[in-house]
């Protein structure tokens, strides 16, 4: 488990380091696929097992983003900051190149919440750079994805695509299968339930993270899920408050991962809204990541207490 391995900054930042260099892999195997790998425009098939499908592995790429640049952030010389730059670039065009409109806007609520958390020394970088990627974004997309990307929003008089208005009738019927079943219908019930209730959308999926798990695991379940989900946002925001008992370079340091870490995942449960990842490994690696970094915060104070004592027995000694 990523909790019990990583129990310190240097493991935590090698982990991260390891987030960076499979999304710029992506991100170049994405790029230099041939068209026959696309899917009606969209890339498909590359990516896990749990992220091979477009929508999923956009919103995993997507999450990449804020550690990409919480790395960029923290590096030290400029071969990796020119490795981190070169992941986002082909990390964002790689979300393009999936046209998901859910990771657009897993994105833009990502970037909504880094204008609020962000921390108050980094303030001035950190917009700058959601500006300078706002600008690196529109410059790789495309007309078939800024097309695509229009029908997430539209008016009352307007046509809803089939894709986008049938999630609303799979949401109503998954609420309506909680009113019927308020401690779940049982895990991987959901494609032969579906049926039952909108008949020409049977075996279809739910495309809601947060519908599929209170159907399928109960309301006893999804508040087991919402409380990982709380505790691992609330992990951020604590070490973030406690960290100022450290000197300036490593709270600098836990505030910078304690940001990243609570966009990412903001990003991802935001794409949850509209594709099913409560049973992929990527939702619960990066609530784990919270964990890693309690863990690394923790010895860092022990860490502290050991030298303070060596230095208050020299001082005694002499």
């Amino acid at each position: 488990m990523p909790g019990i391995q990583v129990t310190d900054r240097k493991k935590l930042n090698g982990l991260l380091w390891v987030f960076v260099a499979c999304a710029l892999l992506l991100g170049l195997q994405a790029y230099d696929l041939p068209k026959r790998a696309y899917v009606s425009g969209r890339l498909e098939g590359i990516g896990g097992s749990d992220f091979a499908e477009a929508n999923f592995f956009a919103a995993y790429m997507a999450a990449m983003l804020p550690l990409i640049s919480i790395q960029l952030m923290r590096s030290k010389t400029w071969p990796q900051r020119f490795l981190c730059l070169a992941a986002a670039a082909f990390t964002a065009n790689t979300v393009v190149l999936c046209r998901s409109r859910g990771a657009l806007v897993g994105i833009v609520m990502g970037c909504m919440a880094a204008v609020f958390m962000a921390p108050r020394k980094f303030r001035k970088k950190i917009a700058i750079g959601l500006v300078l990627g706002a600008i690196g974004g529109l410059y790789v997309t495309d007309q078939q994805f800024l097309n695509r990307m229009t029908t997430i929003i539209v008016s009352d008089e307007e046509q809803r695509d089939e894709s986008a208005g049938s999630r609303f009738r799979l949401w109503v019927a998954g609420m309506q299968m909680v009113s019927d079943h308020p401690l779940g219908i049982g895990i991987g019930n959901w494609y032969q339930t579906i049926g039952s209730y909108i008949p020409e959308y049977a075996g279809k999926d739910s495309h809601n993270t947060f519908v599929k798990c209170i159907a399928e695991m109960g309301i006893q379940g999804f508040s087991l899920f919402i409380l990982a989900i709380l505790f691992a946002l609330n992990e951020t925001r604590k070490i973030k408050s406690l960290s100022r008992q450290f000197p300036p370079d490593v709270q600098n340091d836990f505030s910078i991962l304690s940001f990243g870490l609570f966009l990412s995942i903001v990003i991802i449960l935001t794409c949850g809204l509209t594709i099913t990842m409560i049973y992929t490994e990527t939702v619960w690696i990066l609530l784990m990541l919270p964990v890693c970094l309690r863990r690394a915060f923790e010895n860092q104070v022990i860490d502290y207490q050991i030298l303070e004592k060596k230095n208050n027995g020299v001082g005694s000694l002499s």
